[in-house]
């Protein structure tokens, strides 16, 4: 997996929660793996831990904040611009959430409605072989201007090398 780093990362088949069934560690568990979580996905995961002598860094995905994304847009930014926080979600007028992670990587999407429970990503079974992200839907074209405007100040506060922080991300967007 791309984390951004010269060290390698590896997200292990039991350190993904899937919601609504009970996993089990076989061959087909493995294949329904493969189905979530192929090439090309954007994945929210937390550091697991950092194995030092293998240079191996473990991910995962164990509440239902974390997990696929979709719908959204990936603004890579130097990494050094983006400081550690308190918590890595913040949102902006209830409509817009921004995810801030320390690799330099920024997600913008459209906050989910509160039925979903504010989730992310998140993994459903729906017992076809099309398993979807729980949150692909529409996104509103009021709510897409601001993300996209969001993803431009980003972009230039990285050209600046200013600190892309919530408050001054959302204060330029103000």
């Amino acid at each position: 997996m791309d984390i951004r780093s010269y060290d390698l990362a590896g997200l292990h088949i039991n350190s993904v929660r899937l919601l609504e069934i009970q996993r089990r560690k076989t061959e087909e568990d493995e294949q329904r793996m493969k189905l979530y979580l192929s090439e090309g996905y954007f994945l929210l995961s937390e550091v697991k831990s950092v194995n030092f002598e293998d240079k191996l860094i473990s991910l995962h995905v164990r509440t239902e904040k974390f997990g696929r994304l979709s719908k959204g847009l990936l603004v890579p930014v130097n990494n050094c611009l983006v400081n550690k926080m308190k918590t890595a979600f913040h949102y902006l007028d209830d409509q817009v959430l921004v995810v801030f992670a320390l690799n330099g990587y920024i997600w913008i999407q459209q906050v989910l409605g509160l039925d979903e429970g504010q989730k992310l990503g998140g993994f459903k079974d729906s017992g076809d072989r099309e398993e979807k992200p729980t949150q692909d839907r529409a996104i509103k074209t009021e709510v897409t201007r601001k993300m996209i405007r969001l993803k431009s100040i980003a972009e230039c506060l990285d050209r600046l090398f200013v600190v892309i922080a919530p408050e001054t991300l959302f204060g330029v967007f103000n």
